[in-house]
């Protein structure tokens, strides 16, 4: 290479290093603009008054928790939340035979009743609605065997099988009844 090719070379390093220069110098002005208006700007927040309208509050499906009424702070100091002894040894001592007849009704019998369903509605579903639908019906069974062992201790049906058979028709009757106005709606 000649020195005039060297000579372009370098003069056009040193334009490019000077533009790079002044680009740099901008922006260390605008940081320190930032970092001075950052300074000025409250850090805390204060929020004097919450107003909560319960009967404008629809919540169609809850994963997690909640915890309404409660900042930060108060959850770390709250020891449990768990539910209480009584409520759990209600919902262990469900009859477990029943609690599996019913597990194995949802999923025997659940996707064929939904594709049935979703067919009868013209509404089309696929697998994985389908699988959140049979999920959420079992995650209520426990409850619904409560009740309706409420029911059959006020029908005064005390024999197991006939108790078990009322209970497990009922829920079965209650899941097409709310499967058939799910397709509805």
């Amino acid at each position: 290479m000649n020195n005039d090719t060297w000579y372009h070379y370098i003069e056009q390093l040193h334009a490019h290093i000077k533009k790079q220069d002044k680009r740099i110098h901008d922006l260390s002005i605008r940081v320190n603009q930032l970092e001075s208006e950052q300074k000025n700007v409250p850090s805390n927040t204060t929020i004097e008054k919450l107003e909560y309208h319960f009967d404008q509050l629809k919540i169609e499906r809850m994963d997690g928790t909640l915890h309404i009424g409660f900042s930060p702070e108060d959850l770390a100091n709250v020891e449990d939340f768990s539910v209480p002894l009584q409520q759990r040894e209600k919902q262990l001592n469900q009859p477990q035979p029943l609690l599996a007849q019913l597990d194995a009704y949802i999923y025997q019998v659940g996707p064929t009743l939904l594709d049935q369903m979703a067919r009868e509605a013209n509404r089309p579903i696929d697998e994985t609605k389908k699988n959140l639908i049979i999920q959420d019906i079992r995650k209520q069974l426990a409850e619904r065997i409560s009740f309706y062992s409420k029911e059959a201790d006020k029908q005064q049906i005390q024999q197991k099988n006939s108790r078990e058979k009322f209970i497990f028709n009922k829920i079965k009757e209650e899941i097409d009844y709310g499967l058939r106005e799910y397709f509805k709606q």
